[in-house]
């Protein structure tokens, strides 16, 4: 999951061209250009934006990890993985199978039937 920075870390990164970790004098007339007074709001506007965005893709991240837990364990055998996956229950496939059982035994019955009857 990727961190949220702060704000102060967040405009530093942006303006730290040189990727040492401060504000070098080359790089201090845009830094300082960001957090003057006209530009101010628009980079926290900005900031949110960057934020709203991170916490996003932490939430997808999370989401496809959940998944793919998910899916190892159904693989490895585990019933309720797999159950999670296919959305079959115990539950479900008892009902499915008693179906199938009454369906059977009304078309052994009608069968049974036909045969008697002649």
């Amino acid at each position: 999951m990727a961190k949220i920075l702060s704000f102060d870390e967040w405009v530093k990164s942006l303006y730290d061209y040189n990727g040492n970790g401060k504000i070098d004098v080359s790089e201090r007339a845009a830094y300082k250009q960001a957090l003057n007074r006209r530009n101010k709001a628009q980079t926290y506007q900005l900031y949110a934006q960057y934020v709203a965005q991170t916490e996003k893709s932490n939430e997808l991240e999370a989401g496809r990890a959940q998944q793919q837990a998910v899916t190892a364990a159904a693989l490895s055998g585990d019933a309720t993985a797999a159950a999670l996956l296919t959305g079959d229950t115990k539950q479900n496939l008892i009902k499915n199978y008693g179906k199938w059982i009454v369906v059977g035994l009304i078309g052994l019955a009608a069968v049974a039937f036909i045969i008697l009857k002649n």
